[in-house]
């Protein structure tokens, strides 16, 4: 799910804005973040956070962002304001129960990366997911997993 989300975020980086903002929700030990930002921060100027609840995880993220000396604001909750790109890579039931939560935080044009999808279960997550506000641009497969990449209208 990670690879599916950072070769989503590679074939799309070149669409987003020069001063982007991501946001990696249910970051862990941060890996999205900070692959995005050594994938294209130099290049975008990515300002990057990592929402975490779990704190164990969290202390980790916060420990792997200065091991790699990147600037990520890492914090318990979702912070205010829009981002042009946001990973999600977390079980489908979380990502369905933060769905309104997700896509108010994506600006116009942004892009919604959702991960920790089964394969089998991914269409009918799409369907279930979608709404007037995004649409779908793509789904990836690998193995049992699936990610899905929506389009903030």
């Amino acid at each position: 799910t990670t690879r599916l989300c950072l070769e989503a975020f590679l074939q799309h980086c070149q669409e987003l804005p020069d001063r982007a903002r991501l946001l990696d929700f249910g970051a862990g030990t941060g890996v999205l973040a900070l692959g995005a930002l050594a994938a294209g921060g130099k290049e975008k100027k990515i300002s990057a956070w990592a929402v975490e609840s779990d704190l164990d995880a969290l202390s980790q993220c916060r420990k792997n962002v200065r091991l790699n000396r990147r600037k990520i604001a890492c914090a318990p909750t979702l912070p205010k304001g829009k981002f042009d790109f946001v990973f999600a890579n977390v079980l489908a039931p979380v990502l369905l129960r933060f769905r309104s939560d997700l896509v108010l935080r994506l600006g116009p044009g942004g892009l919604l990366v959702l991960s920790g999808i089964l394969a089998e279960e991914a269409a009918a997550f799409a369907r279930e997911f979608a709404g007037d506000e995004v649409f779908l641009v793509e789904t990836r497969k690998e193995g049992d997993w699936a990610a899905i990449v929506w389009r903030r209208a």
